[in-house]
């Protein structure tokens, strides 16, 4: 097989595939997290099921037949509903999400047709968190705006009036260093003068 590049052929980087948006990479995430879930419950519950024919003495027939078992798959539009909800999340907050789901999924024994179900209340909690979260940042960042506004106003002059400290303090001579350091910047001035 000859590759491009040993024809002196080289891909530009217009030719590249784009880059797909984050949020369909965090959809992607979660639904492939949530598939490996449902394979691995599927699996537990298969090894349950002949454990418990082999603690009960049944004989086991089901290496016959031939017909591997189907395996659950998500209704359409319910696939739909929570593509549409997982594009929603954040990339930042996918992690929190997947590890939520995990922390769940992998406590309980489950029915494989509840894990959508579970993974749909986990994303639709973070999305609300995150909308009440900013409902806050907005409030306090608005508050925040007004008082500083409001300040701004209680001000109706532009003058700055110097307080009568200030003024004493110019009209000090500024005192001479004694022991710590000699102060070369006079004796400069007394050098120049003679």
């Amino acid at each position: 097989m000859v590759s491009l590049t040993s024809l002196g052929l080289k891909l530009k980087s217009r030719d590249s595939p784009p880059a797909k948006a984050d949020s369909d990479v965090v959809c992607e995430a979660l639904m492939m997290e949530l598939e490996c879930q449902i394979k691995e419950i599927e699996r537990i519950n298969r090894e349950g099921e002949r454990e418990k024919k082999r603690m009960a003495n049944i004989a086991d027939y089901s290496w016959l037949i031939s017909t591997p078992q189907k395996s659950f798959e998500i209704p359409q539009m319910e696939r739909l509903a929570l593509e549409e909800l997982a594009s929603k999340v954040r990339p930042e907050d996918s992690g929190n999400v997947i590890s939520e789901f995990r922390g769940i999924v992998e406590g309980i024994p489950r029915d494989v047709k509840e894990i959508p179900q579970v993974m749909r209340c986990i994303i639709d909690k973070h999305l609300l968190e995150r909308s009440q979260h900013s409902e806050e940042s907005t409030f306090r960042w608005l508050t925040r705006s007004m008082s500083q506004l409001r300040t701004l106003s209680n001000h109706t002059s532009g003058k700055v009036y110097p307080a009568t400290d200030d003024l004493e303090l110019q009209e000090r001579p500024e005192p001479r260093r004694v022991k710590s350091m000699s102060d070369f910047s006079r004796s400069r001035e007394l050098n120049m003068s003679v």
